[in-house]
């Protein structure tokens, strides 16, 4: 990674858990919300959304909105830590902010593009192929 894995990179990686947790629940919850959508095998853990539906008692439906909003705040903690006056070495930053964004994009709609990649095939092609009319 070049002058981005500095000493003062590391520091603010390991004391800023705000910033790096949102990204990884991001991620979780992204997943387990794609993987109650498609259903699990035997061997499978139980989900965020299961989990959610058993604790509190409510469909899955209800679940997935609740989780569903555990990631809109972890995208505003992300966001926040980007606009922050105390701004951490940036390209760190900028590089949990970029995985929980390709998250959002593999599993989009509640789709599991990376167990699926067929699915994810049409979201590459208009992101990085197709032409933007003008």
């Amino acid at each position: 990674m070049g002058d981005v894995a500095t000493k003062e990179a590391f520091e603010w990686a390991i004391g800023n858990t705000d910033a790096i947790r949102a990204s990884g629940e991001v991620s979780r919850f992204m997943d387990d919300m794609a993987d109650f959508k498609r259903g699990r095998n035997k061997t499978d853990v139980a989900t965020s959304v299961e989990c959610y539906m058993k604790e509190h008692n409510v469909t899955g439906e209800v679940a997935l909105a609740k989780i569903g909003s555990f990631v809109d705040d972890a995208w505003k903690t992300l966001n926040q830590a980007l606009f922050e006056k105390r701004s951490p070495p940036l390209p760190v930053l900028q590089r949990a902010t970029n995985f929980a964004m390709s998250i959002m994009i593999i599993f989009l709609d509640q789709r599991d593009g990376y167990t699926n990649s067929k699915e994810l095939k049409e979201t590459l092609e208009s992101q990085f192929v197709e032409h933007i009319p003008l």
